[in-house]
């Protein structure tokens, strides 16, 4: 069992560094509908079809991966999290055009940080080095 947990871990870290390329690619893909709208009548086409692969698919296997993981409280309960904010909410919000349409890039910013966080803590980019142990009389000889 603990090989199973070990490399479904080691799956998670590489898997939330693309998630984490997923949602950037995402706010350009967002941004190309936007600014340079084609001729075809759906500018968002790419957006949306990156945005299930990458936010439903991808979400969907981080959280079932930290879930056989089952590291620590960060990693699987910020995973589900994430799966339930990319899977769930964000195409929700997509639908809606009047009061709730605008929180769609508010939610992919949260989505975005989540992701991030959760890539940082797994690999240990920007943590702090850990302290050494004290040195006492005993270890000295």
């Amino acid at each position: 069992m603990t090989q199973i947990r070990t490399g479904a871990y080691a799956a998670w870290r590489y898997l939330i560094v693309l998630f984490v390329v997923v949602v950037v690619v995402q706010f350009f893909l967002a941004g190309v509908g936007v600014f340079n709208p084609t001729e075809s009548s759906e500018p968002y086409d790419p957006h949306s079809a990156v945005g299930f692969l990458g936010g439903m698919v991808g979400s969907l296997l981080l959280a079932l991966l930290a879930l056989i993981a089952w590291r620590d409280r960060m990693t699987t309960g910020g995973s589900v999290l994430l799966f339930v904010l990319a899977a769930i909410i964000q195409p929700a919000l997509a639908e809606f055009n009047s009061w709730a349409g605008p929180f769609h890039p508010l939610n992919g910013l949260i989505i975005l940080g989540l992701s991030a966080t959760l890539m940082r803590r797994a690999w240990g980019w920007g943590m702090p080095p850990a302290r050494p142990e004290p040195v006492t009389k005993r270890d000295v000889v």
